[in-house]
């Protein structure tokens, strides 16, 4: 018997939009979904996060990333057909809803009140602290409390407790449970919902284990791709690995956009090495993530043993002679060598048919190419990057953040085709 295990919390509008999809999920892997309340709030105590003072992990994030990861939500909540409205009074305390979900023994009724709670937080802009609308989400669900308060506030303690002591940090986070027993890991994130869904055992065809789309009018015209990326961060590493098939596909150009990725985060108030920012539940995922990320790619990935590595040099390299993207890549994250390092560069560069010596020369003495990588940092900076890889494509202007995002870049490059199409001739 296998079960879905959603852990969530009425206050999170990542766990909303999963939980307008995770039932089709199950039913598509043919496996049963139990709602899982935890508090939120209680894992971020767990786990010591960094939060805001009214208790929101979004207020310790620089604007920039603020302002892309909203947009990004909209985005995926338009994609899944969710509708979602910003609640005005967010973040409400969800203390008292979610253990008045705990207390709805049956898994169909606490689903459905769930279902209640989060369109009352995410659609009618509700105060879901209010005892009146919590009564009132109750009677519309259906669903049946047990007597005891107080065994609803010892369920939720018990659930988040559960939680954090496997790691989990924040919501919606996803066990396979197989005979009441979890997996030993755990998947985070409704963006992360396709991967789950291979481990389910669903086809890579699926819709919903792909979560690109395919348009018949893919190479009719062609468009611009910026790819802004820097040697340091593995998952522009990982982004590399895709850009030029994804443009190829969809009948676009890639345009290459090197910055110092370190000279943007202090631009817009980030940490140099935003993973050693966050907590260590929150770390020890992230490499779980570039794992499951570079399997799902087909590519290896190896952390260097210099890390956090100084990349100026090697990206006016790449400025000066762009086809070394993938070798400088390579060296750094397959091979885990110090690109950084001027001699170490030099060899990798001839080792792989490239004049390592000029090239290496020339990084260092000319100014256009310093000028050039400054042109593209702080070009960046203006466009509201925050971090990399970030696509920017021509006729959008909006910048895309991330690595996993290919099927919104796909999105966006359909939406530049069709913008620079001529009108169709009308039918005599």
């Amino acid at each position: 018997m296998t079960t879905l295990r959603f852990l969530f919390d009425v206050q999170c509008p990542y766990a909303y939009v999963a939980s307008r999809r995770v039932e089709a999920l199950a039913k598509a892997a043919h496996c049963d979904v139990e709602f899982f309340p935890v508090l939120l709030g209680g894992l971020y105590a767990d786990t010591q996060a960094p939060q805001g003072k009214d208790g929101s992990a979004s207020d310790v994030m620089a604007p920039n990333k603020r302002v892309i990861t909203s947009r990004d939500l909209q985005r995926e909540a338009e994609r899944w057909c969710v509708p979602l409205v910003w609640n005005s009074k967010h973040p409400v305390r969800s203390v008292e809803p979610m253990r008045v979900l705990c207390r709805v023994h049956d898994l169909s009724q606490r689903a459905r009140l769930a279902h209640v709670l989060f369109e009352q937080y995410w659609v009618a802009d509700a105060d879901v602290s209010d005892p009146r609308v919590i009564a009132a989400c109750v009677s519309k669900s259906g669903a049946v409390l047990a007597a005891s308060v107080d065994a609803g506030r010892d369920a939720l303690k018990a659930n988040t407790t559960w939680a954090s002591q496997r790691g989990v940090f924040g919501v919606p986070t996803f066990f396979i449970m197989r005979n009441g027993k979890p997996s030993e890991r755990f998947w985070h994130g409704q963006d992360r919902m396709f991967i789950l869904a291979r481990v389910l055992g669903m086809a890579p065809t699926h819709p919903l284990s792909n979560p690109l789309r395919l348009y018949p009018d893919t190479q009719q015209g062609r468009c611009i791709v910026d790819f802004y990326h820097d040697f340091a961060s593995p998952w522009s590493y990982l982004g590399s690995t895709q850009v030029f098939n994804l443009a190829e596909r969809a009948g676009a150009t890639v345009r290459l956009k090197p910055i110092l990725l370190g000279a943007l985060f202090k631009a817009i108030g980030t940490p140099n090495v935003p993973m050693f920012a966050v907590s260590e539940a929150k770390r020890a995922y992230g490499g779980l993530d570039m794992t499951d990320f570079a399997q799902l790619h087909g590519v290896s990935l190896t952390f260097p043993k210099d890390f956090p590595l100084r990349t100026v040099l090697p990206l006016r390299v790449q400025i000066a002679e762009p086809a070394c993207l993938p070798v400088l890549y390579k060296a750094a994250w397959v091979d885990g060598q110090n690109i950084g390092d001027a001699k170490v560069l030099q060899g990798v560069l001839t080792a792989n048919g490239f004049d390592g010596a000029a090239l290496v020369a020339r990084a260092n003495s000319d100014a256009a190419l310093k000028s050039e990588l400054a042109r593209n940092t702080d070009e960046a900076q203006r466009l509201g990057v925050c971090g990399v890889p970030t696509y920017v494509v021509e006729g959008v202007g909006e910048p895309v953040w991330g690595q996993d995002r290919a099927h919104v870049v796909m999105d966006m490059i359909a939406v530049s085709k069709a913008q620079r199409m001529p009108p169709r001739p009308s039918k005599m």
